[in-house]
């Protein structure tokens, strides 16, 4: 039956959800906050990393510019 392989991006989405995962024994929304933070983290990482890189003089200006503004070089 054709309808059932209409919308294949729905029936993926479904299964990426923390709820229907199975693999943690956490609430959903701890789940969640679990995996914000871990970006989080990861994100205050690469902005120190960044800015010693800024003090020490090892970017080029372009460099600079792709690293503080991505949003303007987003085709």
């Amino acid at each position: 039956d054709a309808s059932d392989h209409q919308n294949p991006s729905v029936i993926s989405r479904v299964h990426t959800l923390p709820e229907n995962s199975g693999s943690s024994s956490l609430h959903p929304a701890e789940d969640v906050a679990s995996s914000l933070m871990s970006h989080l983290e990861t994100l205050y990482q690469e902005v120190e990393l960044f800015e010693e890189l800024l003090h020490s003089g090892n970017l080029t200006p372009e460099e600079q510019q792709q690293v503080t503004f991505p949003f303007l070089n987003r085709p």
